[in-house]
């Protein structure tokens, strides 16, 4: 599965009013109608947050960790501004988790729409790390 297919799997799970969820990866629903925390891969899982979308995409635990590298990377480099980029490369989960939790609905949406176009553009996964080397604040961090 390359990044691109990763990205339209991860924003389908996360398409529809109440399945994206805020501070945790995933949720299935009790018996009783209310929402549980669980784990992405949970076959019950009802919503998730990006990362969770995006891991249960990759099909993480199932040798999908470089696809889950890689789109949150394209995800990453498809953010709004320079301000939401990490500093420290490693950071990019607790960035995304940070822009899942403290934007719109709407905004990760269109987080993945970008990040999306950007991967039809390119064609190949790498491009993602061609962009993030040429992030300005990446650049000032190193220098």
């Amino acid at each position: 599965m390359s990044t691109l297919e990763t990205l339209i799997a991860a924003r389908a799970l996360i398409a529809k009013p109440g399945d994206l969820l805020r501070d945790r990866l995933a949720v299935r629903r009790c018996v009783d109608g209310g929402l549980i925390s669980t784990s992405f891969d949970d076959p019950g899982a009802v919503a998730f947050c990006t990362n969770g979308a995006v891991l249960r995409a990759a099909d993480f635990n199932h040798g999908g960790q470089e696809r889950w590298k890689n789109a949150l990377l394209a995800l990453v480099a498809a953010l709004p501004s320079d301000a939401w980029r990490p500093l420290d490369p490693d950071d990019y989960p607790d960035t995304l988790a940070n822009f899942n939790d403290n934007c719109s609905d709407a905004d990760v949406i269109a987080l993945f729409d970008r990040a999306i176009e950007a991967q039809r553009k390119t064609g190949t996964d790498i491009s993602v790390f061609e962009k993030l080397l040429d992030c300005p604040r990446e650049r000032e961090a190193v220098e």
